[in-house]
C-alpha cells in the first residue's frame, strides 16, 4: 500500500535526499525538508504518518494556501511588510504632492518677462528626465537593492523641497526652480525603479501583488487630490514668495519624516535587503533581464503602450480644459472651479485603485485594459455636449475618466511582473522602470498633444480627436487576450480556469516522489 511504500523511501534513503536531477527551484524548497526528514530516519522516529504531515505543513507554511509560495526567501516580519507599503505610498504622495502644489503658484511666481517657452519647460523637465534616469536607475537597483534607491529617493526629495522653497533668496529663482524639477525627475525614476519592483520581489503570488499595488496608487492619488488646493489656498496670500515658501517648507517636513522612517525600517529588514534585492522561488541561475532585451518583447511593448496611451487623454485635457471651459459655459467658471473639475477624477482613482487590485487577479488582463479605453473615450467625448448653464455636469465624465486610469494603471504593474516571471528572469526593477518611463512619456506628450489638437482643430473637435484616438488603440488591449493564451495553453482545462503557478512548482506529489 502507499503508507508502506512511504515508509520503505525513507528508511532506505541516506540521510539527506540526494536532489541533483531535479530543477534548482525544486531543490530550494525541498532540501530542508528531506534534511529533517533524514535525521528523524536516523532515529528512527520518522513514521508514515510523520512524513505526510511535515510535507503539508512545510507547503502551507510557505503558500498560505497549499498553491504556491506566498512571500518570498528571507521574508521580512508582516508588520515590516506593512511598512514598506506605507513608506512606498507615502512617497508616491510626495512625489505627486509636489508636482501639483506649485501649479496654481507658477502665474504669479513668475513675472511676465518669463515666456510661454519657459513655463512649458519648467511644466516638462521633470517628465524628460525621469524618462533618461530610469533605464540607470533600474540597472542601478537591480544590483545594489530597493532599500538602498529608496533611501537615496528621500534624500533626493528634502533637497528638492528645500531647493524650491528657498528659490527667491537666490539670484536666479527660475534656473533654482528648473534644478528643483530636475532633481525631481531623478527621483521619481528611483521611486519608480525601487518602489514597485521590491513589493512584487516580496509578494508572490498575483492576487497580493494586486492588492499591494492598489494600496500603493492611493498615494498617488491623495498627493494628486491634495497638491493643487493647498498650492490655491497660498496662492491667496499677498506676499508671492512667502506663499511660494510656504507649502515647500511643510513637504520639507513630510520628506524629513520619510526619510527618518526608511532609515528605520532598513535597519529592521533582513540583512538581504541591506544591498540587494530578495530572492524567490522562481529565479534560476540567469542573470536579470537586461533592459534592451525587454524591448524586444512584443507583449512588454504593448502593454507598455497602453499605459502611455489610455492615460494620455488626462494629461491632454490639462491645456484643453482651462479655455474650453471659458468658451463653453455662461458665465464662464472661476480658476478654483476649473480646478474642483479634476477632483472627482481624483476621488474616483482613489476608490476604484484598491477595489480593482482586490479583483484583478480573477480577470484576464485585456478586459480591464479595454474597459480604460473605452471608458476614457466615452468620457472625453461627451464633454462637448454638456449644458452651457451647468458646469458641475463636468464632474461626470471627469469621475469616469478616474475609473479608467484606476483600471489601465493597475492592470499595467500586474501585467507586467507576471510576463517577467512567465517570459524572463522574475526580477523586475528593469521592467518597472520601463513602464515609468512609459507613464512620463504620457506625462511629457500629453500637453503637447492637447494644444496641438486645440490649435488645429478647436477645443471641440480636439475632444473628438482624443476619443477616437483612444478607441482606434483600444485593439492593443486584444493581444493581452493572445499572450494570456500563450502562457496558460500548456495547461490542462482545469488548471487554466483556477490560473494555478506553473509545472515546475513543488508538489504534494513531487515531494513524496523525492523522498
Amino acid at each position: 500500500s502507499e503508507p508502506r511504500k512511504v515508509q520503505r523511501t525513507v528508511k532506505s534513503s541516506p540521510t539527506v535526499v540526494q536532489l541533483n536531477s531535479v530543477p534548482t527551484e525544486q531543490r530550494q524548497v525541498s532540501t530542508e525538508l528531506t534534511e529533517t526528514i533524514g535525521r528523524k530516519r536516523d532515529e528512527d522516529t520518522a513514521s508514515p504518518s510523520d512524513v505526510t504531515e511535515m510535507i503539508a505543513e512545510a507547503l502551507q507554511d510557505n503558500s498560505g494556501s497549499g498553491d504556491s509560495p506566498k512571500f518570498c526567501e528571507s521574508c521580512p516580519a508582516r508588520w515590516q511588510r506593512i511598512s514598506l507599503i506605507v513608506l512606498v505610498a507615502g512617497l508616491y504622495f510626495l512625489d505627486t504632492c509636489a508636482s501639483t502644489v506649485f501649479v496654481p503658484l507658477v502665474p504669479r511666481y513668475f513675472n511676465t518677462s518669463d515666456s510661454d517657452i519657459s513655463i512649458g519647460v519648467l511644466f516638462g523637465v521633470k517628465a524628460l528626465v525621469q524618462i533618461m534616469a530610469n533605464p540607470f536607475l533600474g540597472l542601478m537597483t537591480t544590483h545594489m537593492g530597493g532599500m538602498l534607491t529608496l533611501a537615496g529617493t528621500c534624500g533626493l526629495y528634502i533637497i528638492v523641497m528645500l531647493l524650491n522653497a528657498f528659490a527667491a533668496k537666490t539670484s536666479g529663482r527660475y534656473a533654482t526652480v528648473v534644478t528643483a524639477r530636475v532633481l525631481q525627475g531623478v527621483a521619481g525614476a528611483g521611486l519608480g525603479s525601487g518602489g514597485p519592483p521590491l513589493l512584487a520581489a516580496i509578494y508572490l503570488r498575483e492576487e497580493d501583488r494586486g492588492d499591494i499595488i492598489g494600496r500603493v496608487m492611493t498615494g498617488f492619488a491623495f498627493g494628486a487630490m491634495a497638491g493643487a488646493p493647498i498650492g490655491g489656498v497660498f496662492s491667496l496670500h499677498d506676499n508671492i514668495d512667502t506663499a511660494w515658501q510656504q507649502p515647500f517648507l511643510i513637504l520639507t517636513g513630510v520628506a524629513g519624516s520619510i526619510c527618518l522612517f526608511t532609515c528605520f525600517l532598513w535597519a529592521k529588514l533582513p540583512k538581504v535587503f541591506y544591498c540587494g534585492m530578495p530572492k524567490n522561488y522562481r529565479q534560476d541561475e540567469r542573470k536579470p533581464t537586461p533592459l534592451w532585451q525587454l524591448l524586444k518583447d512584443p507583449y512588454i511593448l504593448v502593454m507598455c503602450s497602453i499605459g502611455c496611451v489610455a492615460n494620455l487623454a488626462v494629461s491632454a485635457l490639462d491645456p484643453l480644459l482651462p479655455a474650453w471651459a471659458d468658451d463653453h459655459f455662461s458665465p464662464p467658471p472661476s480658476e478654483w472651479e476649473v480646478g474642483l473639475a479634476y477632483l472627482p477624477l481624483n476621488f474616483a482613482y482613489l476608490v476604484t485603485a484598491p477595489l480593482v487590485g482586490h479583483w484583478i487577479h480573477k480577470w484576464p488582463y485585456w478586459r480591464p485594459a479595454l474597459a480604460s479605453f473605452l471608458l476614457g473615450a466615452a468620457a472625453i467625448f461627451v464633454l462637448p455636449f454638456l449644458p452651457s448653464s451647468l458646469f458641475w455636469l463636468v464632474a461626470l465624465p471627469s469621475f469616469v475618466l478616474g475609473v479608467g486610469m484606476g483600471f489601465v494603471d493597475i492592470v499595467t504593474y500586474l501585467a507586467m511582473s507576471t510576463m517577467m516571471d512567465a517570459r524572463h528572469t522574475a526580477t523586475y526593477c528593469n521592467v518597472y522602470a520601463l513602464i515609468d518611463m512609459a507613464f512620463s512619456l504620457n506625462y511629457l506628450l500629453g500637453p503637447i498633444l492637447g494644444t496641438g489638437l486645440g490649435q488645429a482643430f478647436g477645443d471641440d473637435w480636439a475632444f473628438f480627436s482624443l476619443a477616437i484616438l483612444l478607441v482606434a488603440c483600444s485593439p492593443l488591449s486584444l493581444v493581452l487576450r493572445y499572450e494570456r493564451k500563450q502562457r496558460l495553453g500548456t495547461r490542462p482545462k482545469s488548471q487554466r480556469a483556477r490560473e494555478e503557478e506553473p509545472s515546475y512548482l513543488p508538489s504534494h506529489t513531487y515531494m513524496m516522489t523525492s523522498l
